[in-house]
């Protein structure tokens, strides 16, 4: 080992150069959710298929987000299908 190369304790010995991946998630998605959740902030969402449909986010977890549409029904979204989710120009539910 170059005698350059240094571990702090507890880490495991790297080779120099070699950079660890970034890490699958964040945490920046449930912060998001959960913040305009308990805001009940209008959002608009637009699905992979170009679909856009506005509402309230009610519920999330690990695959799925429930909408809460004013004047219509409430749907189920997977994430998955999800292409975009912002906050509703000028708060009024899309409409």
């Amino acid at each position: 080992m170059p005698k350059n190369f240094q571990t702090r304790p507890g880490e495991a010995a790297k080779p120099p150069g070699r950079r660890t991946p970034p890490p699958e998630a964040t945490g920046a998605e449930v912060c998001f959710l959960n913040e305009i959740k308990e805001r009940r902030a209008p959002v608009v969402v637009e699905l992979s298929d170009g679909l856009r449909m506005s509402g309230r986010v009610e519920y999330f977890d690990r695959n799925m987000i429930k909408l809460t549409r004013p004047g219509g029904a409430n749907v189920f979204l997977k994430k998955s299908d999800v292409r975009l989710i912002q906050e509703s120009p000028g708060g009024a539910d899309g409409e």
